[in-house]
Formats: C-alpha cells, sequence, structure tokens
C-alpha cells in the first residue's frame, strides 16, 4: 500500500499523539496538558509545512525569520 506525503504526515502525526498519551498515562501527566501539548505539536507541524511550501517558492529567509518570531510570541 503506497501513501501520499500528506496521508504518511497524518499518519505520523496521530502515532505522536497516541505515543503522548501514553506517555501521560505512564507519567501521571493530565490530558488536558497532553491536549495542550498536541495543539503545539500540530501548531509546529503547520509552521513546518507553511515553511517547506515557501522555501520551495524560494522565500526561506524571510518565512524563518518570521516563524522564529511568531513562535518566540
Amino acid at each position: 500500500m503506497r501513501y501520499d506525503e500528506e496521508e504518511f504526515l497524518n499518519i505520523q502525526i496521530e502515532f505522536q499523539k497516541k505515543k503522548m498519551y501514553l506517555l501521560s498515562e505512564e507519567y501521571g501527566i493530565s490530558s488536558e496538558e497532553v491536549l495542550e501539548q498536541s495543539l503545539v505539536v500540530d501548531a509546529l507541524i503547520n509552521q513546518f509545512m507553511r515553511f517547506g511550501t515557501n522555501l520551495a517558492k524560494g522565500h526561506p529567509l524571510k518565512t524563518l525569520s518570521s516563524s522564529f518570531t511568531r513562535l518566540e510570541a
């Protein structure tokens, strides 16, 4: 079975979320904290995907600096 890039990334995201939930159970972290962290992970992945898209368009420095500014805020 072959996956396209988007399907592959979605599978990876879901795997990471499941891993976070398992770790939360093992270490006693609340589900709210896990949800908050998974939202952060999703936001970072979206930033990365936008950065990769802009990188392909030839705007790496502008995108990189604005990404860091948004992440630090």
